[in-house]
């Protein structure tokens, strides 16, 4: 039998607890998800386009600058998207 009366602290966090959550609005979950794949975008465009100059170069001869040439169009691609997906997700331009 317990002497608590309604004043206690357990009763407190109880009524906490049986609050309802807020739920998360879609354009919220959208901002959440573009933060996560910002970071992503950054480094994975300029690796892939490296990547690609680096195989050209190896099997088919190319000249030995085309690696670092595809790798800054990989940052440049990487940038226009993500001014892409800022206007999509805040509906004005970004400057």
């Amino acid at each position: 039998m317990s002497t608590e009366g309604p004043n206690s602290d357990h009763s407190s966090s109880e009524d906490s607890s049986r609050l309802p959550r807020r739920k998360k609005r879609l354009g919220e979950l959208v901002r959440e998800r573009a933060l996560y794949a910002a970071p992503t975008i950054i480094i994975v465009y300029p690796l892939v386009g490296f990547t690609l100059g680096y195989l050209t170069v190896r099997f088919w001869h190319w000249p030995f600058w085309v690696p670092i040439l595809t790798m800054v169009m990989g940052l440049v691609q990487a940038i226009r998207e993500l001014h892409s997906l800022s206007r999509k997700i805040y509906g004005k331009d970004i400057e």
